[in-house]
């Protein structure tokens, strides 16, 4: 698990390149940004990689967003499944 702040944690994502690790993390943070303006402030948000697909689990204080994804592209993956949570 990589921790991202005190409300992100990356599960999955410790065997991908540091290269890779660089990007996903300036993404997440830009759009989990994007997703407190839209939903407002989380109490966590849980990203999780298995092989192609990205699980994102949003926890509020009064319910769960969640959004999944597969794609060959990690970076897409990752897009569209924090779509699912702010369309």
């Amino acid at each position: 698990m990589i921790p991202l702040g005190s409300k992100i944690e990356l599960e999955g994502f410790e065997n991908i390149e540091p290269a890779q690790q660089v990007v996903v993390r300036k993404m997440v943070g830009t759009l989990a940004k994007k997703l407190e303006e839209a939903k407002g402030a989380y109490d966590k948000l849980t990203l999780t990689k298995t092989g192609t697909t990205i699980s994102i689990k949003a926890t509020y204080t009064d319910n769960t967003l969640e959004g999944v994804a597969e794609h060959d592209n990690l970076f897409f993956a990752l897009n569209n499944a924090f779509q699912q949570l702010t369309p």
